[in-house]
């Protein structure tokens, strides 16, 4: 059951919907995607890849907000020079962070308000891109680039089938960064989501299974 403050959230259609439970109710697609928004982590709507990523801290300042943006463009500017066949084209986190990646940038909704989320859509996979790379960052650290070469590291979703194509595509994605990045390029980037974990308590949808 959710609690009053977090009722307080939803979205008027949703209200109603519980204030008069029956046992079929017909839900209209934007009713739909927001129950989607709100059970859900991560997820695909037709075309729209989405994501969130969840703010636990009661304090989030204008800079926390700029480092986790910044990955966010890191693994978005990133993941357009792997999927385009552009290895020269990954950079490091300083520079990637304000490199425009064109409709690889996804959308991005946030809710300001700490704790909160920061909620990102795409019609490409980098959504997933990067709460995959975000969770290596974080639950991994520095030893996620040396797997992502010697080939240990896998990424995968536990609900899909073993040959689903989206999470080959996300996994092929994201592999493709750490290894081209190496140990110092990727040095950088896991520092700022660490910060982000640690100083914000940001986490995302996807987890470490050793």
């Amino acid at each position: 059951m959710a609690s009053n403050n977090e009722k307080k959230s939803l979205a008027d259609p949703i209200l109603e919907i519980s204030a008069k439970p029956n046992a079929f109710v017909l839900l209209n697609q934007d009713v739909r995607r927001k129950l989607y928004e709100l059970a859900y982590g991560g997820f695909i709507w037709g075309n729209d890849t989405n994501a969130r990523l969840y703010v636990n801290s009661d304090v989030y300042t204008s800079y926390d907000d700029f480092i986790i943006q910044g990955f966010v463009n890191f693994v978005s500017s990133n993941t357009r020079a792997v999927a385009e066949g552009r290895d020269g084209g990954i950079k490091g986190f300083a520079e990637a962070a304000f490199t425009r990646a064109g409709n690889f940038t996804p959308d991005l909704k946030t809710d300001v308000n700490s704790p909160g989320f920061l909620n990102l859509s795409s019609m490409q996979v980098v959504p997933l891109v990067v709460a995959a790379l975000f969770a290596a960052a974080v639950e991994i650290g520095l030893p996620a680039q040396p797997a992502a070469v010697a080939g240990t590291l896998r990424i995968g979703n536990s609900l899909a089938s073993a040959d689903d194509a989206c999470v080959a595509e996300v996994e092929r994605l994201a592999i493709a960064q750490l290894v081209l990045l190496g140990a110092d390029g990727w040095a950088e980037a896991c520092d700022k989501a660490r910060h982000s974990a640690q100083q914000n308590g940001i986490r995302g949808p996807a987890r470490l299974r050793r």
